[in-house]
């Protein structure tokens, strides 16, 4: 479940036993700073401070589609540490990712294609080295959310037995200091990644921002039987095309003659008829993510967060 971290060690530094046993991938820029890697954890030390960023997942296990238990965090923190010398106790986590890989039974574009815009978040959708991506991130990058195909990104390198063949969407929520300190109430040193109530959060957390996340593909209902408007049909037979093509739609909308408050307020409508299943329903990729990705690890949900406004952050 966790996976890149940033871990900044102030008033510390690698000690120069370490550095000078480093033989490749160590570089110096001055008498104080050095940068490189211990595998594939990148370091950079000032003279105030040490930087490390990357996977410890890949640190400890080569490969990050599978999950670390409790653990095997603490592992891959003590290794790190004793292959650093840094003091742990004394460091912060400046950032903190929470990721989850999971087997579908579809190609994964057709998952990413149901993730619709999310208030207040920039969205991208892009095939960058050709892996279908959709991420969404506040202004500042406080916090953010991708999904992409794992497996494709994998190039199909050290891929697990499990999942070698088959659909694999990785799903990745990260979260910097600024709202660490917002969800947590004061800074987390990296061991508190192996406090089970800290990582039911985290992973409560991550849950909350997926199900926040709009997805269309829903089947819209028009009784036949029942007496039906002009407007009423209109906002139904719009909001199928809406949950059918999607891209389509967005471009549409983003490219006709109204003013921003009237475009806002029809995405406003399209948010409310997203959440009313008495005109559409879930399709079975949206019920099969879902299952996937909320019933585990014990996820509550958390309804002070859903309603927190995170755009300024």
């Amino acid at each position: 479940m966790i996976d890149n971290i940033v871990i900044v060690a102030e008033n510390q530094n690698i000690p120069i036993e370490i550095l000078n046993h480093l033989k490749t991938d160590k570089q110096q820029t001055d008498h104080n700073s050095y940068y490189g890697h211990f595998k594939n954890i990148r370091f950079k030390q000032s003279a105030v401070s040490v930087t490390l960023t990357g996977s410890i997942a890949k640190y400890l296990n080569g490969q990050n589609i599978q999950d670390l238990t409790k653990k095997e965090i603490e592992t891959a923190l003590k290794t790190l540490e004793k292959d650093t010398g840094l003091n742990f106790e004394k460091a912060i986590l400046r950032r903190i990712e929470v990721g989850k890989s999971i087997i579908l039974h579809k190609p994964i574009p057709a998952y990413l294609s149901l993730f619709d815009w999310k208030p207040t978040y920039t969205k991208s959708t892009h095939g960058k080295a050709s892996i279908e991506t959709v991420s969404y991130s506040t202004k500042t990058g406080a916090y953010s959310f991708i999904a992409y195909d794992k497996i494709a990104e994998m190039k199909n390198k050290d891929i697990p037995d499990l999942y070698k063949d088959c659909n694999v969407v990785r799903l990745e929520y990260k979260i910097k200091r600024l709202g660490i300190k917002k969800e947590f109430k004061k800074d987390l040193r990296p061991y508190d990644l192996t406090d089970k109530n800290i990582l039911q959060q985290l992973y409560n957390l991550f849950c909350n921002f997926y199900s926040s996340i709009p997805k269309t593909g829903r089947g819209v209902f028009i009784d036949k039987t029942e007496k039906i408007t002009p407007k009423e049909l209109n906002d139904r037979l719009a909001d199928a095309f809406r949950q059918k093509h999607p891209e389509d739609y967005a471009s549409i909308l983003k490219q006709i003659n109204i003013t921003a408050k009237n475009r806002e307020r029809i995405r406003a409508i399209d948010r409310k008829n997203s959440r009313d299943f008495t005109t559409s329903d879930i399709n079975e990729l949206t019920h099969e993510l879902d299952e996937k990705v909320l019933n585990t690890y014990g996820y509550k949900p958390y309804k002070p967060y859903l309603k927190t406004d995170h755009a300024k952050e």
